[in-house]
Parts: C-alpha cells; sequence; structure tokens
C-alpha cells in the first residue's frame, strides 16, 4: 500500500481502514483493486492486469454516507501524485434514486481532470452501476457517471452477453471487454451498453507515445426557452430547439472542435424520478439517445 496515495477521510489519517476494529475492514473497491494491480508471482490466488501499478487506498463512506466535502477531499487527495482514481461507488441502485456529486465534489473533479495529474489530467473511473436486476435502474440518474470529467465504465459476460446487473446509459464509455456486439466502423455508432465498445488498453499505451492532443476545451452555451409545461401522466411531452446558429455562440472556437459532447440540462419538479426515459435526437442521426 503505498501510504502517500492513501487517506482516510473520515479518520483523518493515512491508514485507510477503521481504527474500530468492529467496522468492516475491506469492501467492494479492495477487490476491485485486486483485479487490477495484484502482485505477480506472490503465490497467490491471482495476479492484476496491471500488477506492477501501486496502489494507495482512500476510505471514504463511514455507514455507508459522506458528506459533498468528504467526497471532495477523496476526489482531490494527491491529485499531483496520483494518476487514475478507480470509483466503485455512486447512488443507490433501487431504480427510484436520482444522485450526483454536490458543488464541492465537482469542482473537485473538474479541478482535477483539468490540473491534477501534474498537469496532465487525474483520471477518474467510476463504475456505471449494478442495478439492472434491482429494479431496473439506469445509470442516466448517476450524477457522477454522467460527468464529463469522468469515464464511465461497465462489465460484460465472458461470452459476450450483458450481465443480469448492468445498466444502460449514454454516460457509459466503454465496456471492459467484447466480443463483437456491434459495428461501430463510423463516429457516429455507440451503445447505450457498451459505449463505443472493446478499449483495448495495450493498444491505448503504445499510441499514447505519438498522441496529438485535442485542443482546450472550449464551452459553448446556448439557452433555450424557458418553458412551464406539465408532462402528461401516459404520454410523452417534445420540445423542439434550433440549434442551427450555434456557430454564433462558439465564434472562431468552432473551427478548433476535435471532439463534441453535447449535454441538455433541464430542471424537474418535483425533483425525484417522475419521468422514466428522456430523449435527445440530434438533427442528423436516425435514433435518438435516451439521457
Amino acid at each position: 500500500m503505498d501510504i502517500k496515495a492513501s487517506y482516510d477521510v473520515v479518520d483523518n489519517d493515512t491508514i485507510p481502514v477503521p481504527n474500530n476494529k468492529s467496522y468492516p475492514q475491506y469492501g467492494h473497491g479492495e477487490k476491485c483493486a485486486g483485479i487490477i494491480a495484484a502482485v505477480l508471482n506472490n503465490s497467490e490466488c491471482g495476479v492484476g492486469l496491471a500488477f506492477r501499478a501501486r496502489l494507495g487506498g482512500i476510505r471514504l463512506f463511514f455507514r455507508k454516507k459522506a458528506s459533498d466535502a468528504d467526497e471532495a477531499r477523496a476526489l482531490s487527495h494527491a491529485s499531483d501524485y496520483i494518476d487514475i482514481y478507480s470509483n466503485s461507488w455512486g447512488p443507490g441502485d433501487k431504480g427510484f434514486e436520482v444522485a450526483g456529486p454536490g458543488f464541492l465534489a465537482q469542482r473537485a473533479l473538474q479541478n482535477g481532470a483539468e490540473k491534477g495529474r501534474r498537469g496532465l489530467g487525474s483520471i477518474y473511473v467510476f463504475a456505471a452501476g449494478n442495478g439492472g436486476i434491482i429494479g431496473e435502474d439506469s445509470c442516466a440518474f448517476n450524477g457522477y457517471v454522467n460527468s464529463i470529467y469522468t469515464i464511465a465504465i461497465t462489465g460484460i459476460n465472458s461470452d459476450g452477453s450483458i450481465p443480469d446487473y448492468g445498466e444502460h446509459c449514454t454516460g457509459i464509455m466503454a465496456v471492459t471487454y467484447s466480443r463483437n456486439i456491434f459495428d461501430r466502423s463510423t463516429p457516429m455508432v455507440v451503445n447505450d451498453y457498451v459505449g463505443f465498445g472493446l478499449m483495448d488498453a495495450s493498444k491505448m499505451v503504445d499510441l499514447a507515445v505519438n498522441w496529438t492532443k485535442v485542443p482546450s476545451n472550449v464551452t459553448c452555451t446556448i439557452r433555450g426557452p424557458r418553458l412551464n409545461r406539465p408532462i402528461p401522466s401516459q404520454g410523452k411531452l417534445e420540445e423542439r430547439i434550433d440549434l442551427s446558429n450555434w456557430s454564433d455562440f462558439c465564434g472562431d472556437a468552432i473551427n478548433l472542435l476535435g471532439t463534441c459532447r453535447s449535454q441538455c440540462r433541464f430542471d424537474l419538479y418535483p425533483s425525484w424520478r417522475t419521468v422514466d426515459k428522456a430523449y435527445i435526437t440530434p438533427g442528423n442521426c436516425v435514433q435518438p439517445y435516451p439521457l
């Protein structure tokens, strides 16, 4: 365990296990860490995929709860020393909860992604969730998964099938392994479970040596009309927003865009999950994408 990378938010020390031995000493995060970096040739049962990686532990939760400030401390701890934050946690998986990072945690994610890792940007990986089998939960309601500063990853069975616990949403970036689930020969093809498909880690490392970085992030905000319309209990509500003049809002930055990510924000009152599904349909796409 790398002490410099470790931190106990609850007990405020560098030993990420509870001082009270009556509390569980290890959890899901430790198991996931073992898959990543279990040591090679130590006579134990397995070996990690990145067995030369060094691990630190950050204990965040006390009795399954943590404040916004606690999350911010955990996500920003040693940001110039830690390369990747592996997060096997998130909102409840029972199918009725809408939750995400608070103000401080959002700022921590943004600051880490933009300035961490010695200026290269901290990498925040979040599990997409295990609520598929419990209540057909969707990670679309998980603000950690849908943050532009995180990478959401989900799993797939060895035969290429979707696990019964798997959640669906467009926030998923990729699966850990795949078996020709779909053709992604064009940039427009994406799936609400496997994202952009298989990510070949070995090939990514090779390409990174001579990779040309994308330009700095440019944000163009277009505010649509403020609507106050009820959603039918047994129907759907459609609204069209014309973005044909979006270049007027971006100026010269339109010529710099290499990768574009669209975000649509809308507020619902009351704030609990009263909407089953929401879709954003780009004008040049045949199939709408579920939010």
